[in-house]
């Protein structure tokens, strides 16, 4: 299965719907976010680039480096393409699974937390 890098989002571009995800922070502290993508042609599995602390806990809306727009969907949980996508977005960064700090946890209750 291939692996590609997407467009840099356009100005107004609604938030892309992420399920079945799971947050985790590289070696460096960047955090990301792996999952399946909803889009309108169909679902992927995607890999967002670094998260920005320019997040709306009340939506589940988080802005990433590129400047697009995610919203979580559901709790964390990969499905099985989000979870090939991740190794082999990791495997691009030269990072091996063993070195990333998985951090849905946390951010799901976050997230809990901000929607009360």
């Amino acid at each position: 299965m291939p692996v590609w890098k997407f467009d840099d989002p356009e100005p107004g571009d609604p938030p892309v719907r992420i399920g079945d995800w799971c947050a985790f922070r590289m070696p460096d502290g960047a955090r990301h976010v792996a999952g399946t993508g909803y889009m309108s042609y169909g679902r992927e599995g995607r890999v967002t680039s670094a998260l920005r602390d320019e997040d709306d806990l009340a939506t589940a809306t988080f802005v990433t480096s590129s400047g697009r727009r995610y919203q979580l969907v559901g709790r964390p949980g990969l499905s099985l393409d989000a979870d090939y996508v991740l190794n082999r977005w990791l495997a691009i960064q030269g990072v091996e699974r063993r070195h990333v700090v998985d951090v849905s946890k946390s951010l799901w209750n976050d997230i809990q937390s901000g929607r009360r």
